[in-house]
């Protein structure tokens, strides 16, 4: 469902952040013409990061260059009246939390388990699920920066005990 040539190799900090910024809707036109040449079918999607989130955009700062989008992938294809149910995954960081309050608030009493819940009004006290990204010259941020993350997607897989993958090479 990427784009094609992603991730772009930028010029310049505004190629960056414009093209993070477009990327998602760039996606989603694609993904709905082929829905489009296959009318009836079921789809099934695996993606990462937070292109699953149906509600919300975000804003990306590269270097000293901001560009702000209003909707992830899913988004889109909901506003096109796409009928989907998400699934977001999330695993501790190296910081020690999760990509998501949510996740957080999940784990201090189920700590190194793994599990999938779907997303109810009790989900809903954490006023702002998700964490910021931000790393050398780059950030991320969400908006709205309030809201209840099952308005963005139906489930939680929370993943406290990961492990990494470990490459295997051919013989």
């Amino acid at each position: 469902a990427d784009i094609r040539g992603w991730p772009i190799a930028p010029l310049t900090e505004a190629m960056a952040a414009g093209g993070f910024a477009n990327r998602d809707e760039w996606m989603a036109r694609r993904f709905l013409g082929l829905l489009r040449e296959h009318a009836g079918a079921r789809v099934l999607v695996f993606m990462g990061g937070y292109h699953g989130l149906a509600a919300g955009g975000g804003e990306v700062t590269v270097g000293r260059t901001t560009a702000r989008f209003e909707r992830w992938f899913s988004g889109y294809l909901r506003a096109e009246g796409v009928r989907m149910y998400t699934i977001l995954s999330d695993a501790r960081q190296e910081s020690g939390h999760g990509a998501t309050r949510v996740f957080d608030a999940l784990t201090v009493g189920a700590a190194g388990r793994n599990y999938a819940v779907a997303l109810t009004p009790e989900s809903d006290t954490v006023e702002r699920p998700l964490h910021e990204v931000a790393l050398d010259g780059y950030r991320l941020g969400f908006w709205p920066e309030r809201f209840a993350l099952r308005d963005a997607v139906d489930a939680l897989l929370v993943l406290d005990r990961a492990t990494p993958i470990t490459p295997v090479s051919a013989p």
